[in-house]
């Protein structure tokens, strides 16, 4: 009952526009089912030819296709309808077709003999009709008229699938659709809130009347800590009203700062991020297009406190830096991932920013300050991607790169020691320098984004501490970031750190691949060397293969974004490591013959996570006249299936390959895995930064 009075505003809103839309409906229908009748009877042929044609089309067609035609396809004719008056005239016209041959059945239930009576008295026409007529005929027409009007107030909600952007701040079904989505979306953690308790909120965050109390150990959903209710995923809004833009931008800053001020240390697996991160930065420099943009940021004359270029032994100017950085940390695609929430690399956008800027700043930065740091970005870009996806990512949205600049703002605001208005102006600034698309996967445009939106983070923090100014409304105004990617502003959430979603990679590929790979290895892996591969079936989630490439690939980039490609090189190799990904593997004839005999699936029963994408996998290999089978519910790295310490290490040392010796790295693996206790963390990063390559050269990005 709580739940329902708290989103009493919201459910009012939706009981009036249903009546409102059922009663204007139900008036038109009828109208025009009276329309079509009355032509149907005409004793003009051309007429009831017409209007038997009418009544058949808006019966025969579906509802839902009349709703998108008349919404989408009419403005091109230069007839543009809010979703309300649209929805009204498609569901009215639909209904008035159904009512034209309840009507015309009732009329024809009364026998010939009756007119006849009628006329012989006198009453013909409208008169016969209204005082002879109807009376008998409308038993007939009452029952299934009224099962009629049912069915149409039912179709009110296909309302919901048309949005439009609202003038003057009045609600409209796009508000009601978004609302309802937060609504059914909040439940089940907004109950579990209630249960496990709000304990450890500071007290501006909590909500009114809620009470601060202990939990037990365990308690919750999610759980990361024992009582500290920032790692807890409920609301930390109980508001229904909409919130103006400096209300929504000012809670976003509490709770990142909250967090940053929390006493908390940071967990494992966010202790493990920086190395990961780093290590892959690393090996990511050796790009050929990594070594290209590096020549152009890279500045001789860059002061003493300029910052590191990783991998190049040059320095830079900060946000030349970050973005060079952040480009070689993503490129090869094997840097962490969120699946859910925000539905991006979350971690290499907000640690190279903050790394590059601990590099140059005039004193040190210790291992706490990086991690309250860290932990603010993680912070922000959760709580955005909450409010923003699935839609955002589905709309062809970049993630990484649209969410990255605020994560890194907020993160270096931390460094910078800006204060709760300064770091506002960070986060508005951000959204200013945000935006990237999913058009660009599969090419190097695609990391050059998450290099730039680390270089933006950057940037919206510098300029906030040098005083520029942004208005609230560019981060959740109806013109800014939240509401063009229409967004609910009214409530987001604080999730544990890491998120269930997070996922650490084991291969350096699309994480839409991860699942199906580890599934195919361990089927392959049963099969005896020199048995050739017959076929490979892939089920997957339907919403996979959007993400995906297919045909052969023409570059690295392409090949880590396909699926039939790394399950047949997985499968051949036995293992799927970066060198699966340089340029002289791809058009390998055994390669491209096993991708033929690769088929995805989608599959519906596979367990979906909160973003509503499934995140595992099914593979059927047949092979030497068997069938094997084996299916992943998460993809390795992921919270349900993390690395283990060797695991992790073996990646780090992987990609330091190039840059020194196994048990050199070995030593920088254990060294940083103690970060958090560091009084400089550049002290303990930097031997690692200054590492050039030994001897090899730089991997090409171009097909051979």
């Amino acid at each position: 009952m709580s739940l329902l009075f708290e989103y009493r505003v919201f459910l009012l809103a939706g009981l009036v526009q249903t009546l409102l839309m059922s009663l204007v409906v139900a008036v038109g229908g009828t109208a025009w089912g009276i329309v079509l009748t009355a032509g149907i009877r005409s004793q003009w042929l051309w007429l009831r030819t017409l209007s038997n044609t009418l009544m058949e089309l808006f019966r025969d067609v579906p509802l839902m296709v009349t709703v998108l035609l008349a919404y989408f396809v009419l403005p091109m004719a230069g007839i543009g309808l809010n979703p309300f008056w649209s929805t009204c005239m498609d569901t009215s016209v639909w209904g008035g077709a159904n009512a034209a041959q309840i009507f015309r059945a009732g009329l024809v239930s009364v026998g010939k003999s009756q007119r006849e009576t009628a006329a012989a008295f006198g009453m013909t026409g409208l008169r016969g009709l209204v005082l002879i007529i109807l009376p008998q005929a409308m038993p007939v027409i009452i029952p299934p008229y009224v099962a009629l009007l049912t069915a149409l107030v039912q179709a009110t909600s296909l309302g919901a699938v048309v949005d439009h952007d609202h003038e003057g701040g009045q609600p409209g079904l796009s508000d009601l659709r978004l609302h309802s989505r937060r609504l059914f979306r909040a439940l089940p953690a907004d109950l579990d809130g209630r249960r496990a308790g709000r304990e450890d909120l500071p007290p501006a965050l909590c909500p009114a009347g809620q009470q601060r109390r202990d939990r037990p150990q365990g308690a919750g959903r999610r759980l990361f800590h024992s009582h500290e209710c920032v790692m807890q995923h409920s609301t930390i809004s109980s508001d229904t009203a909409e919130l103006p833009p400096e209300a929504v931008l000012a809670r976003l800053v509490d709770a990142a700062m909250a967090r940053a001020a929390s006493t908390e240390g940071p967990s494992t697996a966010l202790v493990r991020v920086v190395p990961d991160l780093v290590a892959v930065g690393l090996a990511g420099s050796l790009t050929a297009s990594a070594g290209a943009l590096v020549a152009l940021a890279a500045d001789a004359a860059a002061p003493q406190r300029g910052a590191r270029l990783w991998g190049q032994g040059r320095r830079a100017a900060p946000r030349d830096a970050a973005l060079a950085n952040g480009f070689a940390a993503h490129v090869l695609d094997f840097d962490d991932d969120e699946t859910e929430l925000a539905m991006a690399h979350m971690s290499v956008t907000l640690v190279t920013a903050a790394l590059t800027l601990a590099d140059c700043l005039p004193v040190p930065v210790s291992g706490r300050q990086l991690f309250a740091a860290l932990s603010a970005g993680y912070t922000v870009a959760l709580a955005l991607g909450e409010m923003v996806n699935p839609a955002m990512y589905r709309a062809g949205w970049h993630a990484t790169a649209t969410l990255g600049p605020f994560a890194g703002a907020a993160a270096c605001g931390v460094l910078l020691g800006l204060d709760s208005g300064r770091m506002a102006t960070a986060l508005a600034l951000a959204a200013s320098l945000s935006g990237g698309v999913r058009g660009a996967f599969g090419g190097e445009g695609k990391p050059l984004q998450v290099g730039q939106a680390a270089a933006s983070g950057l940037l919206a923090a510098q300029l906030a501490q040098a005083g520029f100014a942004a208005p609230a409304a560019a981060l959740a105004g109806p013109r800014g970031f939240l509401g063009l990617h229409g967004a609910s502003a009214r409530a987001f959430s604080l999730t544990p750190l890491p998120p269930s979603g997070f996922v650490v990679k084991a291969f350096p590929t699309c994480t839409a691949i991860h699942a199906a790979a580890a599934a195919l290895l361990e089927a392959v892996a049963e099969v005896p060397a020199g048995i050739p591969i017959e076929r490979i079936d892939c089920s997957v989630d339907p919403f996979v293969p959007s993400i995906l490439l297919e045909g052969l690939p023409q570059s690295p980039d392409e090949a880590r974004f396909n699926l039939a490609y790394c399950l047949a090189r997985a499968a051949l190799d036995r293992r799927l490591g970066p060198d699966a990904f340089r340029a002289e593997a791809l058009g390998n004839a055994e390669v491209t013959a096993l991708m033929a005999r690769v088929h995805v699936h989608a599959a519906l029963d596979l367990p979906k996570g909160p973003s509503g994408v499934a995140t595992g996998a099914r593979v059927r290999v047949q092979a030497g006249g068997r069938d094997i089978t084996r299916s992943r519910e998460a993809a390795p790295g992921s919270a349900a299936a993390p690395l283990s310490d060797g695991q992790l290490l073996d990646k780090f040392a992987l990609c330091l390959e190039p840059f020194c010796a196994a048990d050199v790295a070995a030593k920088h693996f254990a060294a940083l895995l103690e970060l958090p206790a560091a009084s400089d963390v550049m002290a303990v990063l930097g031997p690692l930064l200054d590492l050039t390559p030994l001897s090899s050269p730089r991997h090409s990005e171009q097909p051979s």
